[in-house]
């Protein structure tokens, strides 16, 4: 019989790779980004954390997120074209799964992730290196997956030592300050100008397919 210690984290992880598996698949076939599979695995992810880390671990998680999809909005905003609509929640999604422990080591991965996708992708396609649209679900959802599996080898005391020197310090009233300091930013950027909507477009993370060229 499975304990109820184990049982919980093992449905959640299932949970996550479902979701993540939708998110994935309607971002490679549509260049969409499914909100609603999405938020299913951002919601178990933060159950995850709540049952490894406690509250102030999902405070600390929370706020971690909201560095990297802000600055993914902020591009999108200011960059246009560049990225999807739902491109950001991607990228928050990211630094809900990392944490302040798990940041730096998620973010080398998905960078290196991204390069290998966009070269494989471009030459599939037969572009220059980064002259497609990538599907962003294809390098994040693998370092999402990285940092939910650090998260619970961590939690089996399986991870060296020397990882956690690579933690981000973040205390509570640091946590507090940050998602204040996001909202605010948030709050400037809905001021802020937006860029035309592209005709044809429909909400779920659509991303502007460059000309002449299917999803």
């Amino acid at each position: 019989m499975i304990e109820p210690a184990l049982a919980l984290p093992g449905l959640l992880v299932l949970v996550i790779a479902v979701s993540l598996g939708v998110v994935l698949r309607r971002d490679l076939t549509r260049f969409e980004v499914d909100y609603g599979a999405l938020g299913v695995a951002a919601g178990a992810m933060l159950a995850l954390i709540l049952w490894r880390a406690g509250p102030l671990g999902a405070l600390e998680a929370l706020a971690i997120a909201t560095l990297p999809g802000l600055v993914a909005e902020a591009l999108r905003r200011y960059r246009p074209g560049r990225m999807g609509a739902g491109d950001p929640w991607l990228f928050a999604a990211l630094g809900l799964a990392a944490g302040p422990d798990y940041m730096l080591v998620t973010l080398i991965a998905a960078c290196l992730f991204g390069s290998v996708v966009a070269l494989v992708w471009s030459r599939l396609r037969g572009r220059r290196l980064f002259g497609s649209m990538v599907p962003a679900a294809l390098a994040l959802v693998p370092a999402m997956a990285l940092a939910i599996t650090l998260r619970l080898v961590d939690g089996a005391g399986g991870l060296p030592a020397g990882m956690h020197a690579l933690a981000v310090p973040l205390d509570p009233g640091d946590a507090f300050g940050l998602l204040f300091a996001a909202g605010a930013f948030l709050f400037g950027l809905w001021l802020g100008p937006r860029r035309p909507a592209r005709p044809g477009a429909r909400r779920g993370g659509f991303h502007p397919t460059p000309k002449g060229e299917k999803p």
